[in-house]
């Protein structure tokens, strides 16, 4: 701020100094001339308290204030001119005042140049405000393109993975249709064809064929996801009852894996689509299953707890497989990414976007090298 004081000070001695030896100072002061008053009131002289020209007694020659022409002030001669200091005023206004030798018709008189502070210190203050607001808005500019980059860039993949899908759903409306017609036949005819013929060798053969066929009709109801989700049966009914059901299908299948189960006694009522979320349940254990027989632990478990918290009903379902690094739970979900050997990566996206359906919250949990826990959470 003092820089500046000096060079607008600076300048208006100079220009008084320019025509100042042309005046008659004499007459102007036994006149008491107002001639630097009507001078620092132009608008171009904004900020002058005051302006005056002493001789070297301190008598003031002439003065802004043609009052105080005649009068005498006691005027520091020391160090160079010229000078610069802050002077307080009898106003109590502090003032920024510069003092020059000039020579005046061979005389040497002492020209004092006095600015107002205020004004100055506000237009700072204005000034370093719209610097400070500039600044942040420049980096506010940055930040706002910086996320709109990001944007973009999400867009463009998220519209990507929509044609994708659009080939995945038209390719499933396909492979639906060519495949349900001949695989119910196939179905349908070695269930009969078991009934019927006695040999045990031919019975096993057919028993095959119809577990393969039910595979195959299990595999094109997940498919069936990409081609949107047939219409929501919305009931109540016990979902104890429904983990019973499952739980005894599984331990009958896997004899090797031991099965820790904490459900309720009583009846666990839920309103949601009964199917549905026995898909949903069937696929999360499928997983579970697979993650311990894939781990080299001799001792294999799943933990099925169902238990209430607050006003939500919490499924877990945890295994002590070999568990997942934290990139694949980034890519656990999308469709068709998988870490097993003979999977096609559909039974997790399938479970996932059944839950969006069904409006139950999904949450995965997952440390390497000692196992994985999914919950599902339903709201009353």
């Amino acid at each position: 701020m003092e820089k500046s004081l000096q060079m607008q000070t600076t300048a208006i001695s100079i220009t008084l100094e320019s025509f100042l030896p042309n005046l008659n100072l004499e007459k102007l002061s036994s006149e008491r001339s107002s001639f630097l008053s009507e001078l620092i009131l132009n608008e171009k002289w904004e900020g002058v308290a005051f302006v005056a020209l002493y001789d070297t007694e301190g008598n003031i020659v002439l003065h802004s204030n043609p009052e105080l022409i005649g009068k005498k002030e006691n005027l520091s001669r020391e160090g160079n001119f010229p000078s610069f200091k802050y002077l307080r005023l009898q106003t109590l206004e502090k003032v920024f005042v510069e003092d020059t030798l000039i020579e005046v018709s061979g005389k040497t008189y002492i020209l004092r140049v006095a600015l107002h502070i205020a004004p100055v210190e506000e237009n700072l203050k204005t000034a370093r405000v719209h610097s400070i607001l500039e600044f942040f808005l420049a980096w506010f500019i940055l930040f706002l393109g910086a996320v709109a980059h990001l944007l973009l860039n999400r867009i463009e993949k998220i519209q990507l993975k929509v044609k994708e899908l659009e080939s995945m759903a038209f390719l499933s409306q396909i492979l639906s249709h060519e495949i349900r017609n001949p695989l119910g036949s196939i179905k349908g005819f070695s269930q009969y064809l078991k009934s019927k013929i006695e040999n045990p060798v031919f019975k096993e053969y057919l028993q095959l064929i119809e577990k393969e066929s039910l595979r195959i009709e299990k595999l094109m109801k997940e498919l069936s996801v990409f081609s949107g989700f047939p219409k929501l049966k919305f009931s109540e009914f016990d979902l104890r009852l429904l983990l019973e059901e499952i739980i005894l299908s599984f331990k009958n299948t896997y004899f090797e894996i031991i099965f820790n189960v904490e459900i309720p006694e009583e009846e666990v009522l839920i309103y949601s689509d009964e199917d549905k979320l026995k898909q949903i349940v069937e696929n999360l254990f499928k997983n579970a299953v697979d993650a311990v027989l894939e781990s080299e632990k001799k001792l294999k478990k799943v933990e099925v707890k169902l238990f209430r918290k607050n006003s939500f009903w919490i499924l877990s379902i945890e295994d002590n497989g070999k568990g997942m690094e934290p990139e694949v739970l980034k890519k656990l979900g999308e469709p068709f990414f998988t870490t097993k050997a003979k999977g096609i990566g559909l039974g997790f996206f399938v479970a996932k976007k059944l839950c969006e359906e069904l409006k139950i919250k999904l949450k995965l949990e997952s440390k390497v090298g000692e196992g994985t826990r999914v919950c599902l959470i339903f709201s009353e």
